[in-house]
Protein backbone atom coordinates (compact mmCIF):
# COMPACT_ATOMS: atom_id res chain seq x y z
CA UNK A 1 0.00 0.00 0.00
CA UNK A 2 1.49 3.37 -0.53
CA UNK A 3 0.94 6.54 1.38
CA UNK A 4 -1.42 8.74 -1.38
CA UNK A 5 -3.64 10.63 1.07
CA UNK A 6 -2.73 13.94 2.82
CA UNK A 7 -2.49 12.34 6.40
CA UNK A 8 -2.74 7.98 5.51
CA UNK A 9 -4.35 6.26 8.38
CA UNK A 10 -3.30 2.56 8.31
CA UNK A 11 -5.28 -0.35 10.61
CA UNK A 12 -4.62 -3.80 9.54
CA UNK A 13 -4.66 -7.54 11.88
CA UNK A 14 -4.56 -10.88 11.21
CA UNK A 15 -4.47 -14.14 12.74
CA UNK A 16 -0.89 -15.16 11.55
CA UNK A 17 2.05 -15.49 14.22
CA UNK A 18 4.76 -14.25 12.44
CA UNK A 19 4.59 -11.37 10.22
CA UNK A 20 6.85 -9.08 8.99
CA UNK A 21 6.50 -5.83 8.45
CA UNK A 22 8.32 -4.05 5.48
CA UNK A 23 7.90 -1.03 3.01
CA UNK A 24 9.63 2.67 3.89
CA UNK A 25 7.39 3.06 6.95
CA UNK A 26 7.19 0.63 9.60
CA UNK A 27 4.34 0.62 12.22
CA UNK A 28 3.82 3.15 14.32
CA UNK A 29 2.17 0.46 16.69
CA UNK A 30 2.13 -3.51 16.68
CA UNK A 31 1.28 -6.12 18.79
CA UNK A 32 2.11 -9.90 17.86
CA UNK A 33 0.81 -12.56 19.90
CA UNK A 34 0.23 -16.39 19.31
CA UNK A 35 -3.69 -15.69 18.29
CA UNK A 36 -2.48 -12.86 15.59
CA UNK A 37 -1.21 -9.17 15.33
CA UNK A 38 -2.81 -5.92 14.73
CA UNK A 39 -0.64 -3.10 12.79
CA UNK A 40 -1.39 1.12 12.85
CA UNK A 41 0.75 3.02 10.24
CA UNK A 42 -0.04 6.92 10.58
CA UNK A 43 2.03 8.80 7.36
CA UNK A 44 1.57 12.67 7.42
CA UNK A 45 2.33 14.21 3.59
CA UNK A 46 5.39 15.95 4.93
CA UNK A 47 6.46 12.61 6.36
CA UNK A 48 6.27 10.98 2.40
CA UNK A 49 8.96 13.09 1.11
CA UNK A 50 6.86 14.02 -1.91
CA UNK A 51 5.44 17.56 -2.80
CA UNK A 52 1.35 17.43 -3.07
CA UNK A 53 1.37 18.82 -6.15
CA UNK A 54 3.53 18.46 -9.08
CA UNK A 55 3.90 16.67 -12.26
CA UNK A 56 3.69 12.46 -12.95
CA UNK A 57 7.57 12.36 -12.50
CA UNK A 58 7.16 13.67 -8.20
CA UNK A 59 4.54 10.41 -7.73
CA UNK A 60 7.26 8.31 -8.26
CA UNK A 61 8.88 8.82 -5.06
CA UNK A 62 5.95 7.28 -3.55
CA UNK A 63 7.35 3.98 -4.10
CA UNK A 64 9.60 4.67 -0.94
CA UNK A 65 6.32 5.47 1.61
CA UNK A 66 4.72 2.02 1.24
CA UNK A 67 3.21 0.04 3.70
CA UNK A 68 3.45 -3.22 3.85
CA UNK A 69 2.92 -7.14 5.58
CA UNK A 70 4.73 -10.09 4.64
CA UNK A 71 3.68 -13.47 5.72
CA UNK A 72 6.64 -15.45 6.26
CA UNK A 73 7.18 -18.88 7.49
CA UNK A 74 9.82 -18.97 9.53
CA UNK A 75 12.05 -21.93 9.15
CA UNK A 76 10.78 -25.62 11.31
CA UNK A 77 13.73 -26.29 13.75
CA UNK A 78 13.76 -30.02 12.14
CA UNK A 79 14.29 -28.43 9.02
CA UNK A 80 17.06 -26.78 10.35
CA UNK A 81 18.48 -30.01 11.92
CA UNK A 82 18.31 -31.25 8.66
CA UNK A 83 20.03 -28.70 7.11
CA UNK A 84 23.23 -28.94 9.65
CA UNK A 85 23.53 -32.49 9.00
CA UNK A 86 23.65 -31.86 5.11
CA UNK A 87 26.55 -30.20 5.73
CA UNK A 88 28.51 -32.84 8.03
CA UNK A 89 30.42 -34.23 5.16
CA UNK A 90 31.97 -30.58 4.16
CA UNK A 91 32.42 -29.85 8.32
CA UNK A 92 33.99 -33.15 8.74
CA UNK A 93 36.12 -32.93 5.11
CA UNK A 94 38.03 -29.18 6.09
CA UNK A 95 38.69 -30.67 9.75
CA UNK A 96 40.42 -34.01 7.92
CA UNK A 97 41.83 -31.42 5.33
CA UNK A 98 43.47 -29.02 8.08
CA UNK A 99 45.07 -31.93 9.85
CA UNK A 100 46.41 -33.49 6.33
CA UNK A 101 47.57 -29.82 5.78
CA UNK A 102 49.24 -29.54 9.19
CA UNK A 103 50.62 -32.91 8.59
CA UNK A 104 52.37 -32.16 5.53
CA UNK A 105 53.81 -28.46 6.33
CA UNK A 106 55.26 -29.30 9.56
CA UNK A 107 56.65 -32.78 8.44
CA UNK A 108 55.21 -34.73 11.72
CA UNK A 109 53.30 -37.40 11.22
CA UNK A 110 49.69 -37.30 13.05
CA UNK A 111 48.64 -41.25 14.29
CA UNK A 112 45.27 -42.17 12.70
CA UNK A 113 44.12 -42.67 15.85
CA UNK A 114 44.03 -38.54 16.06
CA UNK A 115 41.73 -38.52 13.39
CA UNK A 116 38.79 -40.28 14.92
CA UNK A 117 39.32 -37.99 17.89
CA UNK A 118 38.29 -35.26 15.52
CA UNK A 119 35.57 -36.91 13.77
CA UNK A 120 34.09 -38.22 17.30
CA UNK A 121 33.28 -34.53 18.76
CA UNK A 122 31.82 -33.85 15.05
CA UNK A 123 29.70 -36.52 15.58
CA UNK A 124 29.16 -35.73 19.04
CA UNK A 125 27.29 -32.37 17.52
CA UNK A 126 24.90 -34.04 15.91
CA UNK A 127 23.85 -36.67 18.58
CA UNK A 128 23.50 -33.56 21.20
CA UNK A 129 21.75 -31.23 18.89
CA UNK A 130 18.12 -33.02 17.75
CA UNK A 131 17.63 -35.04 20.73
CA UNK A 132 18.64 -32.10 23.36
CA UNK A 133 17.23 -29.41 21.36
CA UNK A 134 13.60 -31.53 21.33
CA UNK A 135 13.87 -31.56 25.12
CA UNK A 136 15.10 -27.98 26.13
CA UNK A 137 14.78 -25.86 23.02
CA UNK A 138 16.53 -26.13 19.53
CA UNK A 139 18.89 -22.84 20.33
CA UNK A 140 19.79 -24.17 23.20
CA UNK A 141 20.17 -27.24 22.12
CA UNK A 142 22.74 -25.96 19.50
CA UNK A 143 24.74 -24.27 22.01
CA UNK A 144 24.86 -27.43 23.87
CA UNK A 145 26.34 -29.21 20.94
CA UNK A 146 28.49 -26.50 20.29
CA UNK A 147 29.86 -26.32 23.79
CA UNK A 148 30.49 -30.45 23.65
CA UNK A 149 32.46 -30.22 19.87
CA UNK A 150 34.55 -27.39 20.92
CA UNK A 151 35.42 -28.92 24.23
CA UNK A 152 36.79 -32.36 22.84
CA UNK A 153 38.11 -30.34 20.03
CA UNK A 154 40.07 -28.67 22.77
CA UNK A 155 40.53 -31.75 24.72
CA UNK A 156 41.90 -33.31 21.11
CA UNK A 157 44.72 -30.37 20.99
CA UNK A 158 45.93 -30.57 24.17
CA UNK A 159 46.65 -34.66 24.04
CA UNK A 160 48.09 -33.92 20.53
CA UNK A 161 50.20 -31.05 21.84
CA UNK A 162 51.42 -33.18 24.85
CA UNK A 163 52.26 -36.08 22.35
CA UNK A 164 54.08 -34.00 20.32
CA UNK A 165 56.02 -33.08 23.39
CA UNK A 166 56.53 -37.02 24.16
CA UNK A 167 57.76 -37.55 20.86
CA UNK A 168 60.64 -34.86 21.35
CA UNK A 169 61.54 -36.24 24.21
Amino acid sequence: MLAYGKTTHVTTQGDWRKPGFDGGILPLSRNISNSGFTAEWSVPFIARGVRAEGTNDSITGLDATALGVSFIEVADPYQSVSRSLKYVLLFLGLVFLSYFVFEVTTGKRIHPAQYILVVSPKSSFIYFYCPYGERIGFDYGFLLAGTATVSLLSLNGVVLKSQQEIDQT
